[in-house]
Formats: C-alpha cells, structure tokens, sequence
C-alpha cells in the first residue's frame, strides 16, 4: 500500500457488504479515516471493528440521518474530505410489475440520497480546501439490456446527472464529482443473478466479471490526489461491457 488517503477523512455509504466493505476496508489500508455507513448495523459494526473503522447507523434516504452522518465525520475527526456514495438497492421487476412505492424507495436510496449527502459534505468542503465525491452508479445507466429494472436504470441514470452538475457546480470550491459505473459483480447483491445467468458473463469481452475489489481501486484512484484534475467523469468498470 502507497497511502494515498493518509490523513483524509472517508465516509463509504452502503459500508458494510459487498462493493461498500470492499472500498472501505481498501481505503482504510489507504490510510485514510473511514466512517461506514449502513442500516444493517451488525454487519456495520463488525466490518469497521474489522479495519479500524467508525460505524455511524444511516438510513440514507433520510435527510436527518445524513446531516448527523457528515457531523459525526467533521466532529469525530476534524473535518471530511472525501465521500463514496454507495449505497444502493434494486430487484428485478419486469417494467409493467413496477409498484409506485417500489419505484419511489429506489429513487429514494439509490439517488436522492446522493444529493442529501453531496449537499452536507460540500457545505463542509467548500470552505475548508475542496474535497472528492465518488457515486457509484452502475453501467444500466447506460443501456445495459439486462438491467433489473426500469427504476433502478432510472435512478443509476439520475446519479450520473447528479454527478455531471455537481462537478460543474462545485469546481470553484476545489470538489471534484466523479462516477464509477460497475458491470457485473460478483457480490452478494447480485450474486444469485449471476448463478442463475452464466451465459451473461460470456458476453463480458474480457471474459470475467469484476470483484468488489476492481471497484474499491477505482474509488481510491478518484478519491486521491492522482485524479486531482479529474472531475464529472464516469468510470466503466466492467469489461468492456460499454463503451461509452
């Protein structure tokens, strides 16, 4: 490990399995500060007790949680400098199987509760010397046809105009927004998909899916000062699976 993060304080949503654990246990390596956040707190507390984490419980679509979230991390340790928007929930629904209140908790987990975030921690970082937000949206924003759902397309979509405006928005004060777009991952959200859809990796054209791990070094790399001139970017990882 380089140390790329030493000295920084990290919040990871979503930080307590799969693509989450695996960012926040390579960032902590990293040398950085981490705070998990999760509402599966048993997990949340195991995991940061397991890299030397803070756990702090959050439902992120609640705009309350969020606030004592970024107040934690400031007050805890003297202030935030990068965030990992991770969080996220889906099932597969076909299109005319979508329910109202289905459609409004995903956009509520997976997107709304990004700008929530965003909104708190730039308020901090605006005035203390700039920061980095990594969102994790994911390659069904950009058309892939096996996509769970149209509301988690959607919402994936919403995180990659969330993160193009913020960077626009947030350049003066030194933040930079960037986007990861994963494709299929062997994690345990998805990974009965994948059992049940082996042909889908053969379409990959590298031929293997990604890890939790392939992500966790993409997040490090737009969280550190290497990609310092790096912003309102989306980051395929995915194969090949898009182009775009």
């Amino acid at each position: 490990m380089h140390h790329e993060l030493a000295g920084k304080t990290v919040i990871v949503t979503g930080g307590a399995q799969g693509i989450g654990h695996a960012i926040a246990e390579l960032m902590a390596q990293e040398g950085a500060r981490v705070v998990v956040a999760d509402v599966k707190e048993d997990q949340g507390r195991a995991v940061s007790a397991a890299i030397g984490a803070d756990f702090v419980r959050t439902d992120v679509s609640d705009v309350d949680d969020v606030e004592r979230l970024v107040a934690h991390a400031i007050s805890e340790h003297g202030g935030l400098d990068v965030v990992v928007n991770n969080a996220g929930i889906t099932k597969f629904v076909d299109f005319f199987e979508i329910e109202d209140e289905h459609w409004d908790r995903v956009q509520a987990v997976n997107v709304r509760s990004m700008f929530f975030l965003m909104r708190a921690g730039a308020r901090h970082m605006k005035d203390h010397g700039g920061g980095a937000f990594v969102n994790i949206s994911s390659m069904a924003a950009k058309g892939y046809r096996h996509t769970s759902s149209a509301a988690y397309a959607s919402s994936k979509g919403g995180v990659l105009g969330l993160t193009r405006a913020g960077a626009m928005q947030l350049a003066r004060y030194g933040i930079r927004v960037n986007a990861i777009c994963p494709g299929i991952v062997l994690s345990p959200l998805n990974e009965q998909w994948v059992a049940e859809h082996p042909e889908y990796i053969g379409e990959i054209p590298l031929g293997i899916p990604s890890l939790p791990a392939d992500i966790a070094a993409a997040a490090v790399f737009l969280a550190s000062d290497r990609s310092r001139t790096i912003t309102a970017q989306s980051l395929n990882v995915d194969g090949g699976l898009t182009i775009d």
